[in-house]
């Protein structure tokens, strides 16, 4: 938490988003999952400043992850799709939604992004 505050302070959005995801991350596992989403919301901004496609990625990750853990799927299928769209190959998005729809039993829709995976595989997927 210090190092967003410092990172804020001296406006090093590398470093607050860097902090951030940390962050959210080890209070999502703690099982603070509020302060987990208010840390993640707030990744966004540096992050969309920062016009750095990973930055913006992992803070979208977070946030998606975060509000499908809550059972918000549209919200969690928006935030994965703007993945989507700054990388159509990101396997890491695909996967979250083909599990997201199957849990919500959209299975044809769970199949079309297991297809999408299947035709860019990860690396080390064989």
């Amino acid at each position: 938490m210090r190092a967003i505050e410092l990172a804020r302070r001296v406006d090093d959005p590398n470093v607050e988003v860097a902090a951030s995801y940390a962050t959210a991350r080890t209070l999502a596992a703690m099982g603070e999952r509020e302060e987990a989403q208010r840390i993640s919301e707030a990744m966004l901004i540096p992050a969309e400043r920062l016009r750095n496609q990973l930055s913006l990625i992992d803070a979208l990750w977070m946030n998606g992850t975060l509000r499908n853990a809550e059972g918000s799927w549209q919200d969690t299928r928006a935030l994965l799709e703007r993945i989507i769209v700054l990388r159509p190959t990101q396997s890491r998005a695909h996967a979250d939604l083909a599990v997201m729809d199957c849990q919500v039993g959209d299975m044809d829709q769970g199949k079309s992004h297991v297809e999408r995976l299947l035709e860019n595989p990860p690396a080390g997927f064989a």
